[in-house]
């Protein structure tokens, strides 16, 4: 599908994400208020704190498609060490398995408990736990994993939108050479950056300045 619009939103770091999540929320409501009958999908990376909030807002939850291929070369390295030419045929038809077809996650779980029970000796303990970390997170996440559906109906898999949001609108500014940020100057100036990479808030925003006056807390 073709992304039509984008909402930045930030805050300063701190403990819990309170301030960011309260910003987030207010913002998805705002969109479901507008259109209410739309399916929402929460589209994150593995950590449970994103699916602890996406689901309070979003109908269905998928795991970003590239981390979960991550760790499927997590599991080729281990499973083929130096064998390069096997290492890369395996992981990229696993890869591509898991992309088109319904039902990859859970025929990779099978695979890699063969692949665990024919390890030979050679590292095996750091091998065996390498694999077992895959499996694991496979485990947590398969449920999370119906990328050909969505690719059917032109839905994204992947988050890449929100990694570039985050280095475009903190990264690029904050993390400058020699900068040094106070909470409430770097708040200021998230809060102004957020506005002006939104497409019409940085015009809404002086609209309603220029009659009310504002504040960026």
């Amino acid at each position: 599908g073709e992304r039509l619009y984008t909402i930045y939103c930030s805050a300063t770091p701190e403990y819990g994400k309170e301030k960011f999540k309260a910003k987030l929320s207010r913002e998805i409501e705002r969109v479901k208020e507008k259109f209410p009958d739309v399916l929402y999908i929460g589209l994150a990376d593995g950590a449970k704190d994103n699916w602890t909030f996406l689901e309070k807002y979003t109908k269905r939850l998928l795991l970003d498609f590239y981390h979960a291929r991550e760790y499927i070369s997590k599991a080729a390295s281990a499973i083929f060490g130096r064998d390069k030419i096997n290492k890369k045929i395996w992981e990229d038809n696993w890869s591509h398995d898991l992309k088109h077809k319904q039902g990859s996650a859970n025929r990779f779980l099978k695979e890699l408990e063969r692949q665990r029970a024919n390890l030979d000796k050679r590292n095996f303990i750091e091998r065996d736990e390498e694999i077992r970390q895959v499996i694991t997170y496979y485990k947590n996440h398969k449920d999370k994993m119906s990328y050909s559906n969505h690719l059917k109906n032109n839905i994204p898999i992947g988050s890449g939108v929100t990694e570039a949001a985050c280095k475009v609108l903190i990264k690029q500014r904050m993390c400058i050479s020699g900068s040094r940020w106070k909470d409430d100057g770097a708040s200021c100036v998230l809060a102004l950056r957020s506005l002006k990479l939104t497409k019409g808030r940085w015009q809404q925003f002086w609209a309603y300045t220029m009659r009310h006056g504002c504040t960026l807390n």
